[in-house]
């Protein structure tokens, strides 16, 4: 650990922290915030990897290799991170 570092933010006094794990329920499935979160930011990345193909004219065989070559780097990224890889 880095001296003077501290993992945990003070808290203010005055601001409570409330956390929804369940966000919502269709038909009695409870939706999860990590899941419904996680699979809303992968939608906006493919619509971002999608537009951004059309606007420099990429083929389409090379945007899923280029896909895959993200996900490889931010995976390494993750494992070396300062963190640690996600268990």
């Amino acid at each position: 650990m880095v001296p003077g570092w501290t993992p945990f933010l003070p808290r203010h006094p005055f601001i409570k922290v409330i956390m929804f794990p369940v966000l919502f329920e269709i038909n009695g499935i409870p939706i999860y915030t990590h899941g419904f979160f996680l699979n809303l930011a992968r939608l906006v990345c493919l619509l971002v990897i999608i537009g951004e193909g059309r606007r420099r004219r990429w083929p389409k065989e090379e945007i899923i290799p280029i896909t895959l070559a993200g996900v490889e780097g931010w995976m390494n990224g993750l494992d070396w991170s300062p963190g640690g890889p996600i268990n």
